[in-house]
């Protein structure tokens, strides 16, 4: 019995996990997208954690959500949606206005002013653009 269940779920796994095009080429890529908006307090208490609601744009249906990007450079932190792209595998239809809610919890670990660089693209020249907060911490 366990074998014919193997069998099973082996058939259905190839028969649904195939993501080529015509010519038989996939390509999944990661990339960062920009936050829209994101809500954080005006000041932080050491050793509390924070609910970190934000929003960003889904460009199309070819787009996934994989996580919060957090580059860390001491108390400075650097926010973009990571999310992954797989083309080839379809008609990829892009979004007008697909805005999408998610979180993260932020723990304050130090008495430091923590500093928040949030990614909104890139310029005209290609130069990534950031909105940058600054949060003091209270003990």
């Amino acid at each position: 019995m366990k074998k014919l269940g193997f069998l099973l779920v082996l058939a259905l796994f190839l028969c649904t996990c195939g993501v080529a095009d015509d010519d038989g080429n996939v390509d999944i890529s990661d990339t960062l997208l920009p936050i829209e908006s994101i809500s954080m307090p005006s000041e932080f208490v050491y050793g509390q954690t924070y609910l970190v609601e934000y929003s960003y744009y889904r460009p199309s249906t070819c787009h996934s959500f994989v996580e919060i990007y957090q580059g860390i450079n001491l108390n400075v932190r650097t926010l973009a949606v990571r999310s992954r792209v797989v083309t080839g595998a379809g008609e990829c239809a892009d979004f007008q206005d697909e805005l999408e809610n998610r979180s993260f919890n932020f723990t304050v670990d130090n008495t430091e002013m923590h500093i928040f660089k949030i990614y909104q693209g890139t310029d005209n020249n290609g130069v990534d653009q950031y909105m940058q907060i600054e949060i003091p911490v209270i003990e």
